[in-house]
């Protein structure tokens, strides 16, 4: 820890109550860091605090779509080497999905979407570690006192006015995308944005982080800090964003390659009300191609107790725990044009996968 304190540039290092740890999918880490978390666990090694981690690329316990049993025995290894230094195998990148920490919490997580929705829709504090980092702060209880954990350093530098009015959760994520692009680390008061609506923020979000390194976003009217963050927003240099420049992002998302062959939702991984809203708009309906919904085995156990998941799954949809839109099962199904809402998705589909992703909303991916 202190080698992180001294390259960070924190003074001191101050106690946190809990770690989520990125880079846990066999495809991020390879043969080299399994062997790496192995050899962790053997040593006796403990987290000191409540320590969850990310998705995975695949199902731990089930493999109903052909991933090769080389890979799946590797994903099972990097879990159980997490379980035994006494981390929780939540395998999901929503972390806030279970415990919330309340505003002012010091925590340090890893997934830059959660990083972002902990920062800003529930003031929680914390820097945007990497897996490295965070599973050092799990393991210390501590991390780097800079950046994010101070108050500071969490006023806005940029004012923006959005000119889009209430918009779908697409659109909220090509806004999003282009905060991240065009502001890159800087913390901006957004205001004009007229949707309340968690998983269109949680969109927002996410694609924000992932298309640059913003750790926090103050949305009037929204978000967990706005009050304190409004006396604070520069008053000059108000920047405006219209529907012109966010049809543009979401074009620049999107690949114009005809049928969409399969509906990936779960990105970030989906919570309960999202289930509910996608059995609600299916109904008795049917999906018309491979539709596969992303989520926590926690969620996925309740959606089934709430009878959204046989609806979903009557409607010939796969509910996927364990892992995300990096999944392997897109592999060995050989999908190439995928329809999801989620504009974080599309990037990486499109950069990492080499897919040709469609980005539009839920009802748009019903139909498409």
């Amino acid at each position: 820890m202190e080698a992180l304190r001294y390259g960070s540039g924190a003074r001191a290092s101050i106690a946190i109550r809990g770690a989520h740890i990125s880079g846990v999918s066999y495809y991020s880490i390879g043969a080299a860091g399994t062997e790496f978390l192995e050899d962790l666990a053997a040593s006796g090694v403990r987290v000191r605090v409540r320590t969850t981690v990310n998705p995975g690329c695949a199902d731990v316990h089930a493999n109903p779509y052909g991933i090769d049993r080389g890979t799946m025995r590797n994903q099972r290894r990097i879990v159980e080497s997490f379980r035994r230094i006494g981390a929780e195998t939540t395998l999901s990148c929503t972390p806030y999905e279970g415990r919330r920490p309340p505003p002012g919490e010091h925590i340090a997580w890893a997934e830059s979407s959660a990083v972002i929705y902990a920062n800003s829709m529930l003031g929680a504090r914390t820097n945007r570690e990497s897996g490295i980092s965070a599973l050092a702060a799990a393991v210390t209880g501590k991390s780097p006192n800079y950046g994010m954990h101070v108050r500071g350093s969490r006023a806005p530098d940029v004012r923006i006015e959005v000119e889009g009015g209430d918009i779908d959760e697409a659109m909220a994520g090509a806004l999003g995308h282009l905060l991240g692009t065009r502001f890159g680390s800087a913390i901006p008061f957004v205001s004009g944005i007229r949707f309340r609506e968690r998983y269109k923020m949680k969109g927002l979000l996410a694609a924000a982080s992932t298309a640059g390194p913003m750790p926090l976003i103050h949305v009037d009217g929204i978000t967990a800090e706005i009050e304190w963050a409004r006396r604070r927003a520069p008053e000059k240099a108000k920047i405006r964003i219209g529907m012109d420049e966010i049809e543009e992002a979401m074009e620049q998302l999107s690949c114009d390659s005809g049928e969409p062959d399969s509906i990936l939702l779960g990105c970030p991984h989906l919570s309960i009300e999202e289930m509910e809203l996608i059995a609600r708009m299916i109904g008795e309906g049917k999906f018309d191609k491979p539709a596969f919904l992303f989520t926590s085995r926690e969620i996925g156990g309740l959606a089934r107790e709430l009878g959204y998941a046989d609806v979903l799954e009557r409607a010939g949809a796969a509910i996927v725990v364990d892992s995300c839109i990096m999944w392997g099962g897109l592999r060995a199904l050989r999908l190439k044009r995928p329809a999801t809402n989620s504009a974080k998705a599309c990037f990486y589909l499109k950069n990492t996968m080499g897919l040709r992703p469609r980005l539009c909303s839920i009802g748009e991916c019903l139909r498409s």
